[in-house]
């Protein structure tokens, strides 16, 4: 069944298109970490197995609103957004860098890779 909504306006060439594949590109690569754990916790908690109902409901509710034809594209605001996200995952990264110990930091490491099914790192 082909989709009844067509591109928004402004989104028919590959030129226009490109913001729109960075930016979710840029999307993906900052919420990669919660995106899984949140699918994961559904997948294994019964007491979260909603979500795997509510959160592609979702995603459909939203595509079926669509954009409403008045709407303008404010670049400035979601390069601010897009740029004090990444700022303050850096932050947090680097402020949980500075009070973690090093058996720590390795520990976290290899839970982290033990829980995807891959090999410890050894030293």
């Amino acid at each position: 069944m082909p989709l009844s909504k067509p591109w928004p306006k402004g989104i028919s060439d590959s030129a226009s298109l490109a913001p729109a594949l960075l930016a979710g590109l840029a999307f993906f690569l900052l919420f990669q970490a919660p995106m899984f754990t949140l699918v994961r916790d559904w997948w294994q908690d019964s007491e979260a197995a909603h979500g795997l109902l509510l959160g592609p409901l979702a995603f459909w509710l939203a595509w079926k609103r669509g954009i409403h034809p008045s709407a303008s594209r404010q670049v400035g605001l979601g390069l601010v957004i897009l740029l004090g996200a990444v700022a303050f995952d850096e932050y947090q990264k680097s402020a949980r860098l500075r009070q973690r110990t090093p058996s720590q930091s390795d520990e976290t490491r290899n839970g982290f890779r033990s829980r995807l099914g891959l090999r410890k790192e050894t030293r």
